[in-house]
């Protein structure tokens, strides 16, 4: 993101982030996941834990889709 994005827009990637990486999870452990990501929300947007979380996301795109595909 540049520095151009408002802090607002930040957040708001980070709960579009969070939602995603959320959306991988069982049903029943999804709740857990999202009031422990909860706290992210508050970070700036180059916070090393936001930087973990797309990187986790990632390797969830990666789990879930290429397994499909081989």
């Amino acid at each position: 993101m540049s520095p151009a994005v408002e802090s607002g827009d930040a957040h708001r990637l980070t709960r579009e982030l969070i939602d995603r990486t959320g959306n991988f999870l069982p049903e029943p452990i999804r709740a857990d996941y999202f009031r422990e990501m909860s706290h992210l929300l508050v970070l700036p947007e180059n916070d090393e834990m936001l930087k973990i979380l797309r990187a986790i996301q990632f390797l969830s795109l990666i789990i879930s889709v290429v397994p499909s595909q081989i």
